[in-house]
């Protein structure tokens, strides 16, 4: 956040663009076969795509899974204090927990 107050311009806040810095990154790599033999291969792996805040919608996207199944695994996530979720206008955003990211093997 940029704060934007001395004269003669107008006072302002800039943010930054939410979410551009993973634009160019390749997908994360997969989920460690010992964590997908525990919570299962689709939860697992939608724990490793978590890294960055994304909704249902682009969760569904990036995973070929349909949307009602994505939102079933999260919120087991979210029960398992894996995942937490916040909201952005009319968008649930997900992200990992630092006990997700620990159990990726990130933490």
């Amino acid at each position: 956040m940029f704060s934007q107050s001395t004269p003669p311009r107008q006072p302002g806040l800039v943010y930054p663009p939410r979410g551009i810095a993973a634009l160019w990154e390749s997908p994360r790599d997969r989920a460690p076969d010992a964590l997908a033999a525990l919570l299962g291969r689709s939860r697992a792996g939608l724990l490793a795509e978590l890294g960055y805040p994304a909704s249902t919608t682009e969760l569904a996207a990036r995973t070929g899974m349909p949307a009602p199944t994505v939102s079933h695994h999260l919120t087991a996530l979210r029960a398992a204090g894996l995942a937490v979720s916040h909201r952005t206008g009319r968008t649930v955003v997900y992200l990992h927990t630092p006990l997700g990211e620990a159990l990726l093997g990130g933490g």
